[in-house]
């Protein structure tokens, strides 16, 4: 198997999951609890756009011990007149974690 393959299967279990659907959705229970425990921090889902950024795996980690596909949601505050593809906006980060059984772990990151 060459890594066009294992490439190729990672993305059928993706789809297959909706693991960026999982992703999004995620993302705004977890943008909702931060903004309900910290009002001061972070954007209301009305401000904001949640973009499809990347997935990574991870077949070899110090503290992962199964393997884990990392799908990164970028946040991007909603600007006037601003192209979709202008990363301006951007943020901050979500990532969830998933491994072949269920999704375990995930973060969200404000860098401003």
């Amino acid at each position: 198997m060459n890594i066009k393959d294992i490439a190729l299967c990672l993305t059928e279990f993706s789809e297959k999951h909706d693991l960026i659907g999982h992703a999004i959705k995620s993302c705004k229970v977890a943008i909702e609890n931060c903004l309900e425990e910290n009002p001061e921090e972070g954007y209301p889902l009305s401000e904001i756009e949640l973009r499809f950024e990347k997935q990574e795996f991870v077949f070899k980690h110090h503290f992962y011990h199964t393997p884990c596909i990392k799908t990164q949601i970028g946040l991007y505050r909603l600007v006037q007149g601003a192209a979709p593809e202008d990363e301006s906006g951007r943020y901050g980060y979500y990532i969830l974690d998933t491994d072949m059984n269920n999704h375990f772990d995930d973060w969200l990151v404000y860098e401003e």
